[in-house]
């Protein structure tokens, strides 16, 4: 059962945010299946994702835009929320690049998020941008997937490659100063499409990157890689950020916005 929340059900005992992009939404559901496996119980799960998020700029897809991940809603919500314990993951860095970002801002901005995660998180969880299925890409093919998904960039392929190389030297760097776990995409993980993970692999790497906030636990239990359930897919597909602008009009939706059957919240901002 999903909906509204549910009677009787326990209260959130952690917290967790993720900061992401497509690979979160494409599969959300695993996403916090994931997270309530390696944490063991209802969560507050908190998320600032969609396609084509970027960490500093604003992105806009089919009409819709949100805010940069470093300024949306989401850093105020959880200061608003009472202390629970908490683990973070930042994925899907690098979007920025074709947006126009110069790697310093945008290592500025992750620098920024894990500032405000660091202090207040018992572990933080990174990915390094996939370097290894980006080095698989020719320039033709770049091309047209710059086109289907960033159609306004006029980026090189060869200019993309060398920022995202920079870029990911710096986000290793800033894991190893504010003391996060990282973890590097694999070049099986991605198919036709470099950076996107090939669908049945996704709960083995959701897996593998939550389980870092407890992998004492995760390992002791022998757990199988989670699945989120179709009807859970289909209810967090329909829960809206908190603020977005949809063809030019602001709409905002009150958070949390989903609550699943063990009593986990989601907020998406």
């Amino acid at each position: 059962m999903v909906g509204g929340m549910p009677a009787g059900s326990a209260a959130p005992a952690h917290r967790a945010v993720v900061l992401g992009a497509s690979n979160v939404v494409l599969d959300l559901a695993t996403v916090v299946a994931a997270a309530r496996q390696a944490l063991a119980g209802p969560l507050d799960f908190l998320a600032a994702v969609g396609h084509g998020r970027g960490y500093v700029r604003p992105c806009r897809v089919l009409g819709r835009t949100l805010p940069a991940i470093v300024d949306c809603g989401l850093w105020a919500a959880w200061e608003a929320r009472p202390p629970l314990p908490t683990y973070a993951l930042l994925t899907d860095i690098g979007n920025d690049l074709l947006y126009g970002a110069g790697v310093e801002p945008i290592a500025d901005g992750v620098a920024a998020c894990l500032e405000r995660l660091a202090g207040r998180c018992r572990q933080v969880v990174m990915t390094e941008l996939p370097l290894a299925s980006l080095d698989r890409l020719t320039p033709r093919r770049f091309r047209l997937l710059r086109t289907l998904f960033f159609s306004f960039s006029r980026l090189t392929w060869e200019s993309v490659r060398e920022r995202s190389v920079a870029l990911n030297r710096r986000v290793v760097a800033l894991a190893g100063e504010f003391g996060a776990v990282v973890r590097q995409p694999r070049a099986d993980w991605y198919g036709w499409d470099p950076i996107h993970v090939r669908r049945a692999v996704r709960p083995r790497v959701w897996q593998e990157y939550v389980s870092a906030w407890c992998p004492q636990a995760v390992s002791a239990a022998g757990l199988s890689a989670p699945h989120g359930t179709w009807r859970e897919w289909w209810y967090l597909s329909t829960r809206a950020a908190e603020r977005r602008r949809t063809w030019g009009a602001v709409r905002w939706r009150a958070q949390p916005s989903g609550w699943l059957r063990d009593g986990t919240q989601i907020s998406l901002f």
